[in-house]
């Protein structure tokens, strides 16, 4: 009787192991996905900065059109840097506990 519930408990533990595991790779993954969402974001946010202050992309005729949308242009920049500096600062805590609670365990 004692091994079978010793061969029991052994089961529970593995499968509990198991879950445990899945979920930690998932986080894992859903963490990698985050932070490269929040990097390409980045990216795209400074190319839209030098486009808006060299003029990349554009010819000399479209010096005016570049004028007019360069308003509206450094307003999305300025949005989408503070909501990716947001999100990738959200991101650094997310992993900083996650390493935390690692060393916890």
């Amino acid at each position: 009787a004692g091994l079978v519930k010793l061969q029991r408990w052994a089961r529970v533990v593995n499968a509990r192991a198991k879950v445990t595991e899945a979920r930690k790779q998932r986080e894992k993954e859903a963490l990698q996905q985050l932070s490269a969402g929040v990097i390409q974001s980045a990216f795209r946010c400074h190319n839209a900065r030098l486009e808006h202050r060299y003029g990349l992309r554009q010819s000399e005729n479209s010096k005016l059109q570049q004028q007019q949308r360069g308003a509206s242009l450094r307003i999305q920049c300025a949005v989408r840097c503070h909501f990716s500096r947001q999100r990738f600062s959200e991101v650094e805590a997310a992993s900083t506990r996650a390493s935390r609670e690692q060393i916890r365990k």
